[in-house]
């Protein structure tokens, strides 16, 4: 899907649980702050609060808002009228379900080269993720750290085969800038979560989205920088 950049904000239900954040509201807050991409995340939990909690976000959705990704559940995602699934690599394959779910836009997590060669050469994907580029703590069992030199590679063969590339995993304010020089989208979790406590949460999430659109607009992520 070329064209496609800016910030790909994650409503992970986990990481809000941990921060006493109710994960509708801080998705909406993402989204009002300028997320092009929204992915609603569960690693745990069932199927069906997570349909409850997509239905819910799917319908406050503005329609000019940004395209909704729910997590692995290509059924919930169809279900509720989300924009398309995304998965990684031991979920159902992309063509399968571009077949099985046509309405469905697919986005896809690789972990590394080889994975990523693969994934360009399937025609089926509406993007390809890779990291974690910095380690993180937002995912168990998460793979080795790719590093801003193997993104930028993988960002060079992405952009030859325009596709998207979504960058992702332990990003910050200070490494924010050179990753963005690397990829189409950011995708972050923690960094758009307040710390638990805090007062009108929802607010300092839209804001904080907001300031990291604006910054990776002004840097005209997707193009590369200067």
């Amino acid at each position: 899907m070329a064209g496609l950049s800016g910030l790909y904000a994650l409503a992970d239900v986990d990481a809000c649980v941990r921060s006493g954040l109710d994960v509708v509201e801080s998705a909406l807050a993402m989204a009002d702050g300028g997320a092009s991409v929204l992915q609603l995340r569960a690693k745990s939990g069932g199927a069906e609060a997570m349909r409850r909690a997509a239905v819910e976000i799917e319908s406050r959705l503005f329609k000019d808002g940004p395209r909704l990704f729910i997590n692995d559940r290509a059924d919930v995602a169809a279900a509720v009228g989300a924009n398309g699934v995304h998965v990684g690599q031991d979920d159902l394959p992309p063509k399968r379900l571009r077949v099985e779910f046509p309405s469905l836009l697919v986005g896809l997590s690789t972990h590394n080269e080889e994975k990523l060669e693969e994934a360009l050469d399937d025609e089926s994907l509406a993007y390809v993720a890779f990291g974690p580029v910095f380690a993180t703590q937002s995912k168990a069992h998460a793979e080795a750290e790719v590093g801003l030199t193997r993104l930028a590679t993988a960002y060079e063969k992405t952009r030859l085969r325009k596709l998207p590339l979504v960058a992702i995993g332990g990003i910050t304010d200070a490494t924010l800038p050179k990753v963005a020089r690397a990829c189409d989208l950011v995708a972050v979790i923690g960094l758009l979560l307040p710390e638990g406590g805090s007062t009108r949460p929802y607010t300092k999430i839209r804001e904080r989205a907001s300031q990291i659109a604006s910054r990776l607009s002004e840097w005209g992520i997707g193009q590369g920088m200067p």
